[in-house]
């Protein structure tokens, strides 16, 4: 697979069920973008049984990074970045440790999109 080869359609499905980034319309207060990521639902191991392997993951974060550059870009102020929404809800101790070499790798790529960093915001929610 290279890297700007369409993915297969059940492997496209999965992704969307649990990794999709969402940037939203408009600009926040301040006049910047905002991404909102849902790191909850990503279970590699589970994502493995339906051919959805870490590489392709990581795919789709630079994916994301890449179109986010452009809209911060085409924000009024670029030089403030964006704000990132992480929706942690359904994340657990034993999917994070499984997914450990896909979060290594995302911070490792982080540091090469830093300019786009401002303010970020880790959520959950929680059933009882």
């Amino acid at each position: 697979m290279h890297d700007d080869e369409p993915l297969a359609e059940p492997i496209e499905a999965a992704l969307a069920e649990c990794f999709n980034p969402l940037t939203l319309d408009g600009l926040d207060r301040q006049g910047k973008p905002t991404v909102v990521t849902r790191y909850g639902p990503i279970d590699v191991g589970a994502l493995a049984k339906r051919g959805v392997t870490v590489r392709i993951l990581i795919r789709r974060h630079i994916l994301q990074m890449e179109r986010l550059e452009r809209v911060i870009d085409q924000a009024p102020d670029p030089s403030i970045g964006h704000l990132s929404i992480i929706d942690l809800s359904g994340c657990t101790v034993a999917k994070f440790l499984r997914g450990w070499s896909l979060w290594s790798e995302i911070s490792t790529i982080g540091n090469e999109y830093a300019e786009t960093a401002a303010y970020m915001a880790s959520v959950t929610t929680s059933v009882t």
